[in-house]
């Protein structure tokens, strides 16, 4: 399964940036319409799904192949392909969204089975580098919350949820001095980052210092469409430095 995936995520990335980037109805100019840069699409290597996708018939009665063909029922027409690893590299789901305005669902979500095994966050393994430079983190909850972000802080990881699984929170252990949440400003992110911050704020070996970066709008990427990045930049940039991050 593993093979099958990743031979899919670069056939959508290819198919991605074979488009024309000036068609205004196009999934390229959709992810650079929310702010995606040609370098994270490159990065991440985002895609465009295939109008038909079944697992091969070798797989289809494994646990990974009949969820992967539950979930898409043999189409990926319309949707963005947002690919996400662990941290060593490994492909462990990917997560769609149409682009087009629609009465379905937006979102489609594939994990392989193997993905409780470890963290997985969307901005992997891109992000491993600062984190390890800098010893710090800053955890957004949404895809669209991470672009931006990623443009100021290249540590940035997106949980796809409100909330931190124990495999992730074991990574943050592992990995971080700090870790700067920045979920969305709703009565759900407010309620899990003042969780966080009360379970996780420990010095020393056992833990890490939690941190609650706020902003004036929704989420990030509301606040990204309000002012744009230069200002979006130095706003979060004079929050974080309050938080003495790297002293």
């Amino acid at each position: 399964m593993e093979k099958f995936l990743t031979d899919l995520v670069d056939q959508c990335h290819r198919d991605l940036m074979a488009e024309d980037p000036d068609d205004p109805f196009g999934g390229y100019a959709y992810l650079r319409g929310r702010g995606v840069t040609e370098e994270q699409i490159k990065l991440f290597q985002i895609g465009i799904g295939p109008r038909e996708v079944w697992t091969p018939k070798e797989l289809r009665d494994t646990v990974d192949g009949k969820m992967f063909n539950r979930q898409f029922r043999g189409t990926m027409d319309g949707q963005i392909v947002f690919p996400v690893w662990n941290a060593t590299g490994k492909l462990r789901g990917i997560e769609t969204r149409l682009w087009e305005e629609t009465a379905t669902r937006k979102y489609t979500q594939y994990w392989r089975a193997a993905w409780k095994e470890d963290a997985v966050f969307l901005g992997m393994p891109g992000a491993l580098e600062s984190i390890w430079e800098t010893g710090t983190v800053y955890i957004v909850e949404g895809m669209f919350d991470f672009f931006p972000v990623q443009r100021v802080f290249p540590n940035t990881l997106c949980t796809l949820t409100a909330k931190v699984m124990y495999s992730q929170y074991r990574f943050l252990q592992r990995y971080c001095r700090h870790v700067v949440f920045m979920f969305d400003m709703d009565e759900k992110g407010r309620t899990t980052t003042d969780e966080a911050l009360e379970r996780y704020n420990v010095g020393g070996r056992d833990g890490f210092l939690a941190h609650r970066l706020t902003y004036p709008a929704k989420d990030p990427g509301e606040l990204y469409e309000k002012w744009g990045i230069s200002r979006f930049e130095r706003y979060l940039n004079r929050q974080s430095d309050g938080f003495n991050l790297y002293l």
